[in-house]
């Protein structure tokens, strides 16, 4: 809480009376986020979730990254915050996942939107947590371009 507290330049005090847990903050702060990430996705035409994620969703997080840096990288935060995220983008992506052939895949529908997310969050917050964190033009190219490779191919570069 004392670093969320120290980033927000709020007194503790304050930060005490708006909020009686560090749950609270997280949830306030998702909150906020979630609230410019849905304005935001009103307006995109786009189709393909890497795209929108590229260029709708990437953009708010980049703008967020002093904050989003504690959430991802403190153990309490850490734990609560991706627990949330992955909630919250399990239902937006399962309706990309409406033609997947299970009897096709190697895995069932849910473990395969499950195991999206958690790479795409990874991928994400392994951007976010630099130190100084590429730009989102930038890492645009990168982000696109790890969505598409396999863990074998990224180790094997």
């Amino acid at each position: 809480m004392q670093d969320i507290i120290l980033e927000s330049g709020l007194s503790p005090h304050y930060v005490s009376s708006l909020f009686s847990t560090p749950l609270d903050i997280l949830t306030f702060i998702a909150m906020k986020i979630e609230q410019e990430i849905s304005i935001a996705l009103e307006h995109t035409t786009a189709t393909d979730p890497f795209i929108i994620l590229a260029d709708v969703i990437l953009p708010i997080l980049y703008q967020h990254c002093h904050v989003l840096k504690i959430l991802y990288s403190k153990n309490y935060a850490n734990g609560e915050w991706l627990h949330f995220l992955e909630q919250r983008y399990i239902k937006w992506v399962t309706p990309f996942f409406n033609n997947y052939c299970v009897e096709n895949a190697p895995v069932s529908r849910s473990f395969a939107i499950e195991l999206s997310v958690k790479m795409t969050l990874s991928i994400i917050s392994t951007w976010l947590t630099q130190p100084i964190p590429e730009t989102p033009e930038t890492f645009r190219v990168h982000f696109l371009q790890l969505t598409k490779m396999s863990i074998t191919d990224i180790a094997t570069l």
